[in-house]
């Protein structure tokens, strides 16, 4: 068991690993929603983090971003039918034109 406990803090040490999804992100313009527990006690679940993306993230303006305060670091767990709530908001005040629709479709499959 010390090999999965100890993996998921390894992750964000493999250096350039994740360098193309950041740049990915950074030029994101479709519609970006966060979502995070108020009381996730991880470096990854603190407000700066969630920020940062917020920021950084150009589909991320104008969202209705959140910290649910009852929720900790599996907030699906402690919050899934909020989130289902906010999630669902956030799709039908952000359809997809056809246009993205067609060119994605081939994608879907």
């Amino acid at each position: 068991m010390a090999g999965p406990r100890t993996f998921p803090s390894l992750a964000n040490t493999l250096s350039g690993v994740t360098q193309v999804a950041w740049e990915g992100l950074y030029k994101f313009e479709r519609p970006f929603l966060t979502i995070w527990g108020g009381n996730d006690p991880g470096q990854l679940g603190q407000p700066q983090t969630q920020q940062m993306l917020i920021n950084s993230i150009p589909g991320a303006v104008g969202q209705d971003h959140v910290r649910l305060p009852e929720a900790s670091h599996f907030l699906q767990n402690d919050q899934g039918k909020e989130i289902a709530r906010r999630i669902d908001a956030f799709i039908t005040a952000n359809p997809r034109s056809p246009e993205s629709t067609e060119r994605k479709s081939h994608r879907i499959l």
